[in-house]
């Protein structure tokens, strides 16, 4: 599960899935993310999008934003600035399985 709290400066999310890998994010990983609501093009974040978390790329398309996955398999989501919340960007990651 995801440790967050609206008053934290920082947060830890168990990575699920494979969608980041190419990142070296992979299943199974802890990412540290500094909590903000901006981020960079580029940067790599965790938005709340619908009713789950995910941890993409980042990078604004125009008025657009992708959200694009680390890994070949997967194809960019494309969203409206009103369809996500930013939550925080990645700023380490820990490899439990390895």
């Amino acid at each position: 599960p995801t440790v967050w709290s609206q008053d934290a400066k920082a947060f830890i999310l168990n990575v699920r899935g494979d969608s980041m890998t190419d990142a070296s994010i992979d299943n199974g990983d802890m990412v540290l993310l500094k909590a903000q609501n901006t981020a960079e093009n580029g940067d790599i974040v965790a938005v709340v999008h619908g009713n789950s978390v995910v941890l993409k790329r980042l990078r604004t398309l125009g008025e657009s934003i992708l959200l694009i996955s680390e890994n070949k398999n997967y194809e960019p989501i494309q969203v409206e600035p009103d369809q996500i919340n930013i939550i925080g960007k990645a700023i380490g990651n820990f490899k439990i399985n390895d």
